[in-house]
């Protein structure tokens, strides 16, 4: 098998294992709990298309097209979800809130503190350190949250 099918056929596979890992998200987050007809057939089409992915030679053609079926399927049944789960879940609204709330407290903090600091200059750079630590920390929380929210491997963790 050539290189530049090797490649097309690990993009696939990766593909649809990041629609099985939505598809899990989803379900341990409540959505498919009373559907598991639902999450069943999607589940075979995920499972289908990694299984062509898989024969010698791959069927890469069978592959997209069951993996698009399993993707429609599943948009379709996220977009029906009402909209507070869907904002919860998938969206993540209230880690989201969480992480404004903590980056506007740090900054005003800092701000608040700021005056008595300059006072004292030996407290500068300890303040400094803390600060730019705490904004950088919630830089990378807002980062990871981007990247789960937009790979759709969100899941909940801290709140009901």
């Amino acid at each position: 098998m050539s290189q530049a099918k090797t490649d097309e056929v690990t993009y696939w596979k990766n593909t649809v294992s990041d629609l099985q890992t939505a598809l899990e998200g989803a379900n341990e987050n409540g959505l498919l709990k009373n559907d598991a007809a639902k999450y069943k057939s999607i589940m075979d089409k995920i499972v289908s298309a990694l299984n062509d992915l898989s024969a010698t030679p791959p069927k890469t053609n069978d592959a997209r097209s069951t993996y698009s079926q399993a993707l429609q399927e599943f948009n379709d049944y996220v977009n029906s979800a009402p909209m507070e789960w869907r904002f919860n879940y998938f969206y993540a609204w209230p880690a989201l809130i969480y992480l404004i709330a903590l980056f506007a407290a740090i900054l005003i903090s800092w701000g608040l503190d700021q005056t008595a600091i300059l006072n004292l200059n030996i407290l500068w750079i300890p303040s400094y350190a803390f600060i730019w630590g705490a904004l950088g920390g919630v830089v990378y929380g807002f980062w990871w949250l981007w990247q789960n929210v937009n790979k759709r491997k969100f899941r909940k963790s801290w709140y009901p």
